[in-house]
Parts: C-alpha cells; structure tokens; sequence
C-alpha cells in the first residue's frame, strides 16, 4: 500500500474532510464542499464529491461508484468515514425528490441515499413519514408536475438528477419516479392532460436506458404525442444528460441539437401542415442557405447553389478516373466553413490524410508515398500541415456499415457534410449483393433525411462492353434501386484517356439542373479545377 492509499484518522476517530482530501487527486474546495477525482474508476471529470456531515463523512461518486468501492480503492475500511471512526454504517439520504400533484401538493418523496440507493416514502399526514407508497397506495404522477402545466415541449430523461439539470437550463424536463423499466401509460394520459404537444427522450445510453426510451416513446405515441428521440452524440456508455453537460456541453449545444430535431423528419409522426409551412417561413426569414457550395462555380450554379442539407449524393466513376480525388477536394473546400467527416474504407487514415497533403501542399503525391522530398517540399508541407490542421474535418476509416457512420455523425452533432467511399463496399442486410446494395442505398438516404446532413457517396460503376462512351446513370453498379434513391447523381469521365480533361456530367437533379461541367485534373497532386471561361464557351 503506497502513501497516499493510507488515510490519517483510521485508529479511533474518522476522517474529516481536509483529512480526506489528502488522499485524493485534482481537489478542489467551494465552501464546505470538496470535489475530487474519484479513485474507484478511471475519472477524468472530477466526479467526486464529499463534506463534512453530522456523524461522519458525506461521499457521494456522481458517477456512480458506491461508497464501499471509494474506501476500498483507497484500502481503508467503510468505518473509517465515520465520525468516531467505528459506528456501524447507516445510509443517509442525500437529496429528496418531492412529487406533486398538478396543484403543487406533495404526494410523495424519492430519496436518493448514501451508498447509492433510491427509496420511497409518502407523508402520513401527523408530520412523519411512512416509509414506501403501497400502503396505503399513492396515485402515481410525473416529476415537477405542476411545472409541467402549459408546457407544449417537454424533455423526458432517466432521473430526478438529470430533470433538475435541464430545469436549470430552462428546459422544461420531467421523469418518473423508479428508474427504467417504470414508465406506464399513465404517465403519458398525465402528459396530455397538462396540454403537453410534444415530448422529447433523451436516453441514458446503455441498453436499459435505449430499453427504456423506447417504451416511453411508444406510450407517448400511443396516447397522441408528437415524439422524438434524442440520443446524445459523444456521451459516454452509462452516460446521462448531466454526464454529458459535465463534459463541458452546454446549454447552447443542447439547444442546437434541438433546433435541429425540429427540422428533421421522424417517420414515426405526422408533421401537419400548419407546422411545415411556420419551420419553412422561418427557414426564409433566417436568410441562411440550406446549401453547401462546392469548390467549382459551374456545378453550384447547375445544383442551384450547392450541395443540400439533408439529401443524399453519389458521385460515380470507372477506377482510376479521380473520384476519390474529387471527394478529397470538395471536403478540403467545404471544411474551411462547414464540418465535413470523411468515411473511407478503400483506404487507411495515412494514404487519406496524403492526399489532402497533396492536394494542399502541391507537393507530389508519389515523392509524399516514397518519402522522395526535396527540400524545398519542406516549407509547403509545413505550411499545409498547418493549415489542414484548422479545417473542420473529420476522418474514419471505420465506418463498415449505414449504422457505424450514422454512429459517428452522432458524435458531432455539428457535422453537415458526409463523404463516404466508397458504396460497394459497405455492408447491408440481405441475402445476396443486390438485396445488400439495395438496403446500403435506402440506409444512406435515410440518414441524409434524418440527420439533416449531405451525404457525399462515391459508387463504381460497370460500362457493361460500352467502352469510353460518356456515361449513363444506369452504369451504376448493381442495381436499378441506385438510380432511384439518390436527390443528385454525379459522373466523372474521362473523355480522352491521355488528357487530364475531365467532364462532371449532372446526370439527376430532383430540384435542380442537370448539364456539365469540364474540370482539369493534376494527377501529381490529385487536385481538380474548373476550366477558364473560355474553355467552358466551347462545350
């Protein structure tokens, strides 16, 4: 046992506070109450907390440890927390949680206790309490009620805790008393009658949490609520809402992930008109383009501005013609503005990150692969390092199927623009490639629409023995379905094959235009750029 495991106070009287905080790392002190980083689990946020209490120390690990896991960590017995350094443990309650009618008269109480318990209890109408809320039976009702009342949004989270935390925030939140599992639909029927429209789930993010949300989302659209469920990009496994705003989230960040649920379609809910036509009208109102534009002015033009949000991409070509290239181009042009996440499974994180440094240095991709650098390369690579560094841009090589990459877009909630590469290789449901590739296309869509991100996807094609005639949207390899999922489908060809020329042929727009667009292509340095003006005059 080292130093720091071997706690003052352990024969005869307990450890005070000070004491205590000898042994713990990153302490810090606000009055009467420490912080800490608690040593039974790996803490990076400093969840531990402790004072002074009438009998003895008040430890409480936000995390979750109990009490005999931080004295065990620290190799000193559960008495040792005491004031007399002997009693028998006893568990205190650390906070009640009063449950109200919708008049604000109280019902009953959860108690959140130490070690980590929750209990229940009910007055008994002579000033004392009677210790659960069977007998006699309580009528069962929805945490801060009476707040509740005239609220037409409200977020449904797991816990007491976690409803005061958004309460904090000025969001109306509420729960039900036991945890996960205990939800009934007569806390929904409560719901309605408060003149609640819509409820928002936000998980714990562990599988009774997800178990959990689904049956609160069911019942609540059972009973005719406008629901939608929000799981929290980036939150730790076991995580919750007060978890994730510990991490340094904000209420600002919660309320962007908001604003844009609002906007994306949930397939399990009717959106009246009335409630399209007022998020339209504030969409013009706002003055901000629901578009990405791209590095060439000709295809924003065609496209009507640029790429949109919440639709779904593909750029198709025969191999070695450039799509990757053209891909790495448009991220490293649209990530000086927007959060751009690449998603590649054709090639590693070093050979995606060598093609941007080629494109962004113009040093030579092949000297860049063979380490054949010129000591004049080392200026524009220290430069383009440095710039690349400041892009908004995200990589992975790991996202195998839609979920995984869905997955990942939950990360960052701020993401609007997806490149995957590329499609076929992918995987999807399905017995055999066409069944796979089918759901892989609509998987994509789906995450477009409900994400509200563009999804960029590259595809091969097959020239079925037509050789280097310009290409057809039904070159798309593998079946008929990849004609028809896609809002824009994009071909790159290669007219001549000695030429760097190449021709971007809009070959769909459902709300834009179709036509091309002649770009040059520098193999060296896998860069793309438009023709002059005068070269587009001859197309």
């Amino acid at each position: 046992m080292d130093d720091r495991q071997v706690p003052r106070g352990t024969s005869g009287a307990g450890l005070n506070a000070v004491e205590f905080a000898s042994h713990i790392q990153g302490v810090k002190r606000t009055g009467q109450e420490h912080t800490g980083r608690c040593p039974s689990h790996d803490d990076q946020r400093a969840s531990l907390s402790w004072r002074d209490g009438e009998k003895g120390l008040i430890v409480t690990c936000f995390a979750g440890c109990t009490v005999q896991a931080i004295t065990a960590a620290l190799g000193v017995p559960l008495t040792a927390l005491f004031a007399d350094g002997s009693q028998p443990f006893k568990p205190q309650i650390v906070k009640a949680y009063d449950y109200c009618d919708e008049a604000g008269t109280l019902l009953y109480q959860v108690l959140r206790m130490l070690p980590k318990d929750f209990r229940q209890r009910q007055p008994d109408g002579k000033g004392d309490w009677i210790r659960n809320i069977t007998k006699p039976p309580v009528r069962r009702v929805l945490y801060r009620l009476k707040e509740l009342q005239g609220e037409q949004e409200v977020k449904i989270v797991e816990g007491e805790k976690d409803a005061d935390r958004l309460w904090a925030l000025g969001v109306p939140a509420t729960t039900n008393s036991g945890g996960a599992g205990k939800w009934v639909d007569e806390y929904s029927a409560i719901l309605v009658a408060s003149g609640v429209l819509r409820v928002v789930v936000i998980p714990d993010n562990d599988p009774p949490g997800e178990a959990h949300a689904k049956t609160v989302a069911d019942s609540c659209r059972a009973a005719g609520l406008l629901v939608t469920l929000l799981p929290l990009p980036g939150l730790a496994l076991k995580g919750d809402v007060s978890d994730w705003l510990d991490a340094g989230h904000t209420a600002k960040d919660l309320q962007r992930l908001m604003t844009d649920i609002s906007t994306v379609k949930d397939p399990d809910r009717i959106v009246w008109m009335a409630d399209a036509v007022r998020d339209y009208v504030d969409s013009l109102d706002k003055g901000a383009p629901s578009f990405i534009p791209t590095p060439f002015p000709d295809l924003n033009k065609l496209l009507c501005g640029g790429i949109e949000y919440g639709e779904l991409y593909y750029l198709a070509a025969k191999g070695g013609e450039g799509k990757s290239a053209l891909a790495i181009e448009l991220a490293r042009y649209v990530s000086n503005s927007e959060h751009t996440l690449v998603v590649s499974q054709e090639m590693g994180l070093a050979a995606i990150v060598r093609r941007f440094m080629a494109q962004e240095s113009g040093v030579s991709a092949t000297r860049l692969r063979q380490h054949n650098l010129l000591p004049t390369d080392w200026t524009r690579i220290s430069k383009a390092a440095s710039d690349l560094s400041e892009r908004k841009l995200g990589l992975s090589s790991n996202g195998t199927t839609v979920k995984k990459i869905r997955a990942l877009v939950r990360q960052a909630p701020e993401i609007k623009l997806v490149i995957v590469d590329y499609l076929q290789l992918l995987r999807g449901d399905g017995k055999d490639s066409r069944a796979q590739l089918e759901a892989v296309s609509a998987g994509l869509l789906e995450l477009a629409k409900q994400e509200n991100v563009a999804v960029f996807c590259l595809s091969a094609v097959t020239t079925r023995g037509e050789g280097n005639k310009t290409p057809g949207m039904h070159w798309l390899r593998g079946s008929g379905m990849l004609e028809h999922d896609p809002d824009v489908i994009l071909l790159l060809h290669q007219p001549v094959p000695t030429d760097p020329t190449r021709e971007l042929i809009v070959a769909k727009a459902r709300d834009a235009h179709v036509g091309r667009v002649r770009l040059h292509f520098s193999p060296e340095i896998l860069h793309f750029v438009e023709a002059s003006s005068q070269e587009r005059d001859k197309l």
